[in-house]
């Protein structure tokens, strides 16, 4: 993984953004037509990843959710991974669901 420090210049807004640019090139399995976004639930933060624009490819990645939620968690985005298909949830993980 990218252990390199996130700038301090800037807004919370850019740190997002870098962060955000951080996980997509952390995660190569994502097709680039993928929509990478934070969204509120709740008292919660999760990273939504929306397929609208690729859906064959919904399957494949949903396939790797625990390490997609790994690198969320590991750059600090969210605890909770949202899969869509535009307005369509098609997919919810968070460690308390990998718990088994």
């Amino acid at each position: 993984m990218n252990h390199q420090p996130f700038s301090t210049q800037g807004s919370s807004a850019a740190f997002e953004k870098e962060a955000l640019e951080r996980f997509r090139q952390l995660t190569a399995l994502l097709p680039s037509r993928c929509q990478i976004y934070r969204e509120v639930w709740g008292e919660s933060t999760v990273l939504t990843l929306d397929f609208e624009a690729c859906p064959t490819q919904l399957a494949t990645v949903k396939d790797q959710a625990m390490m997609l939620l790994l690198v969320a968690d590991h750059l600090g985005l969210a605890q909770s991974l949202l899969f869509r298909l535009g307005p369509k949830i098609e997919g919810w993980i968070n460690f308390a669901t990998t718990d088994s």
